[in-house]
Order: C-alpha cells, then sequence, then structure tokens
C-alpha cells in the first residue's frame, strides 16, 4: 500500500491501541471531577460550606487546580507513549510497502495529541456541568440552580485547550531532535516546574509552561476574557514550534538520504 498521510495516520491511531492514552485522556478528568464532587458533597453535609456562597467555585476550583497540572502533563505523556510505542511488524507490513515519511509521522502524532486534548477537555466541562446539575437535583440546599459562571468555566478550558497547543509542538521537537528519554520527557516536567515560578512574573506570557497555571488564576480572579496576551503568544508558540519541528524532521529525512 502506498505511504500516503492517511495510511500513516491510521498505522499511528493503531499503535496508539494498547497504550491507553485515550482512556486516560477520558478517565483522568472524570476521577479528578467526581473527587471533587464528593469532597464538596462531604463539605456541605459537614457545615463547612455554608449556604448562600456561589457553589460553583469550590466545585471548579479543586477540580482546575488539578486540570492545570493534568494537561500539560498529560501531553507530555502521550507524546512520550507515541514515540516509544513501536508499530507491530504484521501491521506494518499491511499498511506500507515503502517505509512512511517521517513528515507524516510527525503530523500523526500531533493531530493525535491534539484530538486527544479536545475529547479530553470536551468531556472535562461536561463532566463539570453534570455534577452542577446534580447536586442542584439531589442538594437543592447548595444552591446550584441559583447561581451560573458558564462564562468562566468556559473559558478556562478555551484558554487551556490553546495554551495545551503551544506545549505540544515543543514535545514534538524534542522528541525529534533527541533520542534520550531523559531530554525528552524529563525537561518537559522541569520547565513545568520552573513555569509555576513565573506565574506572577511579568514575562510569564513569554513562558510557555505557565500559561495553564495563568488560565486557572484567571477563574479565581473571575476572568473570563480569552483573547488576551497570552493567548496571542501561546498560538504564535504553536506555529513556530510545530513549522520548526517540521523543518527539523525535513532536514533529518534530507541527511539520512
Amino acid at each position: 500500500m502506498q505511504t500516503s498521510f492517511k495510511n500513516v495516520l491510521i498505522s499511528e491511531i493503531s499503535k496508539t491501541k494498547n497504550t491507553q492514552i485515550l482512556s486516560a485522556s477520558i478517565l483522568l478528568p472524570l476521577i479528578i471531577t467526581m473527587l471533587s464532587w464528593v469532597i464538596n458533597i462531604q463539605l456541605f453535609s459537614a457545615g463547612i460550606a455554608g449556604l448562600g456562597g456561589n457553589p460553583w467555585r469550590p466545585l471548579c476550583s479543586f477540580s482546575f487546580e488539578s486540570y492545570k497540572f493534568l494537561y500539560p502533563i498529560l501531553m507530555v505523556i502521550i507524546c512520550f507513549k507515541l514515540h516509544e510505542t513501536k508499530q507491530q511488524p504484521a501491521d506494518t507490513k499491511q499498511l506500507f510497502i515503502l517505509p512512511p515519511k517521517k513528515i507524516y509521522l510527525y503530523c500523526s502524532k500531533a493531530i493525535i495529541l491534539i484530538f486527544c486534548l479536545f475529547i479530553s477537555l470536551l468531556l472535562a466541562i461536561s463532566f463539570i456541568f453534570i455534577s452542577g446539575k446534580l447536586c442542584s437535583i439531589l442538594y437543592p440546599l447548595m444552591h446550584f440552580q441559583d447561581y451560573s459562571i458558564t462564562n468562566l468555566i468556559t473559558a478556562f478550558f478555551v484558554k487551556l485547550f490553546f495554551f495545551n497547543l503551544s506545549i505540544i509542538p515543543i514535545q514534538l521537537l524534542l522528541n525529534a531532535c533527541f533520542k534520550n528519554v531523559i531530554i525528552y520527557a524529563g525537561v518537559p516536567l522541569m520547565l513545568l516546574v520552573i513555569g509555576t515560578s513565573m506565574l506572577y512574573s511579568s514575562y510569564s506570557h513569554l513562558f510557555p509552561y505557565s500559561y495553564s497555571f495563568q488560565a486557572a488564576t484567571d477563574f479565581e480572579n473571575g476572568d473570563g476574557f480569552v483573547m488576551d496576551k497570552m493567548f496571542y503568544w501561546s498560538m504564535l508558540y504553536s506555529v513556530f514550534f510545530f513549522a520548526l519541528g517540521a523543518l527539523v524532521v525535513r532536514l533529518q529525512r534530507m541527511h539520512s538520504k
């Protein structure tokens, strides 16, 4: 079979069957939201979460504090699994006659990463709204039905999606440039730690690994505006590092000939 981009994408998707990356993308936000829901119910039952406050905020705060770490790490893990998982010989024989182009592999991995990010965030926001709806039905005294911060919740998840788009091509570039697992898996985790310390820096908009933390801070501050300076920088980084990664992959292919 000709090594078209479609065939390479099918091959890369088939490689993920035993990696459980999609399952992790679905189950992790579900577990986090359920824990937040249970904690809020327990606090309300104990009288700690009193009446009169906006119940959506404590429900979201615990979840969002977890999400701001989860998604950058999840992108690193998924990219690592895609890089490390090898195609089974039988599958390769069925899909290809000639070796697949590296640029096709690079783009296929990017599509899988973006798909997992989008599906996971879409489910996460759905779980949040479902949790609030269940509380309004089962525990009407919590007053979920009397409040709405849909715009803030939606803004948080939209920011998470676009902010993590700037991390995906950086991770793909590291995978393309380095073979050492300590570098392409460990360096992003170190950058994530640095990102926490740069959160309140005036230059935080220049450091992609601080963006998810800023999204959570914006929610706490009631900032639902999406198209801000950090958003534009994240888009710039996404395009720049993806193009740079594609160039590196292309040069590697030319050098290997």
